[in-house]
């Protein structure tokens, strides 16, 4: 007879796999940017007066409103579309398809649309 605690982690094994392989299919766009060490250096010269959530988001990978342009560049790079005179961003995967948009009034980023956190995924449907 096979004792329980075999079956049990026979059947947990693979689900574990799956699930780690998966992560590893998962990018984020703040991969393009600066290394969380130099986001944490950056807004020790210029995050003086932002508020603390948008200053958790930066640190944490996140775009939100009340960044500045120049935040959300050092985050996530710059955008693979734009469109109204430059105050609409856009981030795409590799095929084209839409991850994250923005919209700015003037220097401040005021709505986010799609994954804040900029992940692409191998398996991302699209939207």
């Amino acid at each position: 007879m096979v004792p329980m605690t075999s079956i049990r982690l026979s059947a947990v094994i693979p689900l574990l796999a799956l699930l780690l392989g998966c992560a590893a299919n998962e990018a984020h766009l703040s991969d393009r940017g600066l290394t969380p060490k130099d986001r944490t250096e950056y807004l020790d010269q210029k995050g003086f007066g932002l508020p603390k959530n948008v200053q958790n988001d930066f640190l944490e990978g996140r775009v939100a409103p009340g960044m500045t342009r120049d935040m959300v560049l050092h985050l996530f790079g710059p955008p693979d579309r734009t469109a109204e005179t430059d105050q609409v961003w856009e981030y795409v995967d590799a095929k084209g398809r839409d991850v994250t948009g923005m919209r700015f009034k003037g220097d401040k980023l005021i709505e986010v649309y799609g994954d804040p956190a900029g992940r692409i995924s191998a398996g991302k449907a699209s939207h």
